[in-house]
């Protein structure tokens, strides 16, 4: 037994090391890095709160991009549906852009995010599949820019008017859970349905990676992630990193 659990230990740690190595590899070569940080708390066998947050970095890992702090709970009514209610401060960097009249700088804004998401799982021997809908509502607050605005622009001042909108995310995912090995390889897809614009879908996100459930409380998952937007600007390649803690 001993010789066992020794044999599956170094196996889990030359796997690990195999995939810090890919995805040290595969984050000089992304656009973006994610990362994000979770806390779990159990209330009872179904109920659970948490709180996490996010950090975004974009050229190459040499540009923030977003900061955001998460709040919620999720609720599992049944084995195989979850429920979950959240809410979302963002601090987002805003790249330069090029009008009619003047080039408006990059600056920062804040966003306010609530999102409900419903979450279908079932369980064939050691395959998973998911589907999953989302539908967040996303406020952006009004800003108005003095830097860097040319004074007969305005009187030197750029106006950003406070938006509100609605996404509809639809996704689908697999999961294969390996005997004896604390590492698990799934991918998915998700698309996202502009709701303000007739159900317009403007992204679609395809993920690879690997879960890793180290112990009962601490988890992990690396990926990669193609972020292929259709709105005309540039597709996205993400390397990602999340951690999860339960208490």
């Amino acid at each position: 037994m001993y010789t066992n659990i020794l044999s599956l230990k170094r196996r889990s740690a030359l796997t690990m090391s195999l995939l810090l190595a890919v995805f040290g590899a595969c984050l000089c070569q992304g656009q973006a890095l994610w990362t994000d940080l979770k806390l779990k708390y159990p209330v009872s066998s179904k109920w659970e709160v948490f709180f996490g947050g996010e950090f975004r970095s974009t050229d190459r890992v040499q540009d923030v991009q977003r900061v955001m702090a998460t709040v919620g709970a999720e609720y599992e009514p049944l084995d195989f549906l979850s429920l979950c209610l959240a809410y979302e401060f963002q601090y987002r960097k805003i790249p330069s852009k090029q009008t009619a009249l003047l080039t408006v700088p990059s600056y920062w804004n804040t966003y306010n995010r609530a999102h409900i998401t419903a979450t279908l799982s079932w369980r064939f021997q050691r395959i998973v599949l998911s589907l999953q809908e989302r539908y967040q509502l996303t406020h952006r607050s009004s800003r108005t820019l003095t830097s860097g605005i040319p004074a007969d622009h305005n009187g030197g001042r750029y106006h950003i008017s406070s938006n509100t909108g609605s996404v509809l995310r639809s996704g689908a995912g697999f999961q294969w859970n390996i005997p004896r090995c604390i590492f698990s390889p799934y991918l998915s897809v998700e698309i996202y349905d502009d709701m303000g614009s007739h159900f317009y879908i403007d992204r679609t996100r395809y993920t690879a990676g690997v879960s890793l459930k180290v112990d009962q409380h601490n988890s992990a998952k690396l990926y990669y992630r193609f972020v292929d937007n259709h709105d005309g600007t540039a597709s996205v390649n993400v390397i990602g990193v999340s951690y999860s803690y339960k208490f």
